[in-house]
């Protein structure tokens, strides 16, 4: 927000802030709690793509959120204002004093609070240099104390991508602080599902770039908001679908909705994914892809 005299003063954070794990609920707590110390709203500045998306695309990770979902979670937690910075080249080039000047001037920060990894600009200025820094960018820095898990040194956003790809799903929403979930339309897929009494919602996530977890076969939770269903059992196949002949190759993502029967095709969809069942298996015959399937959704009934 901006008054005459320039943008109105806020405590602030700044970051990808990628799921909007419990490390980054831990410093979001203490940017609020600074702001409201200080009498001043708080505001959280988020890139609107991955920086590595302008500096090394082809490393650019895989998101765990949309920048929509990005900016409802940190709201959801006391947030004042999110704005998104759009990542640049020029940006790119900025050392970290003038990053921080530029935090001052237009968007009125007077005191950043910064994790145990933040750096800034293209010198890679740390907490303690932004700090000696202070009286020539007028920013003061609040370091917020690093969230710890029993056996998880540090909680990050590459941390739960590695699990996701792991298929360990159940650490990744520790990490998150609630089940990964993956959201998009319901779209037509070969529907063989049909066929073998398991009739799929074929998800096209929303988000592109989503990370998804390792192929097999999990146990979810299904909302579907336009008919107000939430938290229906349910059990998702991510996989190249190898027991279906003439299948190309590509990744799906199915989901079975325990007792529902109903066409939601162009609907909404979340997936939430609770636990891995298996991994992805190749069947010779249609009948033993059943009788596994029958398995499975025991397994996830239970």
């Amino acid at each position: 927000m901006r008054t005459e005299k320039g943008p109105e003063a806020c405590v602030a954070a700044v970051g990808m802030f990628d799921g909007v794990h419990a490390g980054h609920g831990s410093l979001v707590a203490t940017l609020v709690g600074e702001a409201r110390r200080r009498g001043l709203p708080s505001l959280v500045l988020t890139f609107d793509r991955h920086p590595l998306e302008v500096v090394r695309p082809g490393e650019a990770p895989r998101s765990l959120c949309s920048p929509r979902e990005r900016e409802a979670r940190l709201l959801a937690l006391g947030v004042d204002r999110v704005e998104f910075m759009h990542f640049t080249p020029e940006l790119r080039e900025i050392t970290g004093e003038e990053f921080l000047r530029r935090l001052r001037e237009r968007y009125g920060v007077r005191a950043l609070v910064v994790g145990f990894n933040n750096h800034f600009g293209a010198d890679r200025m740390d907490a303690s240099g932004a700090r000696a820094a202070e009286s020539r960018t007028g920013v003061g820095i609040v370091e917020a104390p690093p969230l710890k898990l029993a056996e998880i040194p540090a909680v990050s956003s590459t941390t739960i991508r590695e699990a996701l790809a792991g298929g360990d799903v159940e650490t990744a929403s520790r990490l998150l602080g609630a089940p990964y979930s993956l959201e998009g339309e319901v779209v037509h897929g070969a529907e063989l599902g049909h066929t073998l009494g398991y009739p799929t919602a074929n998800l096209r996530p929303s988000d592109v770039r989503a990370a998804l977890p390792a192929l097999g076969v999990y146990v979810v939770e299904a909302d579907i908001p336009e008919l107000g269903i939430y938290g229906r059992r349910g059990m998702t196949n991510i996989g190249r679908r190898p027991s279906v002949k003439d299948a190309d190759g590509s990744v799906s993502i199915e989901t079975y909705i325990f007792d529902f029967d109903g066409d939601i095709y162009g609907r909404r969809l979340r997936v939430h994914f609770l636990r891995r069942l298996r991994p992805e298996m190749k069947f010779t015959t249609l009948p033993a892809l059943v009788s596994q399937l029958d398995a499975d959704a025991r397994a996830a009934r239970e």
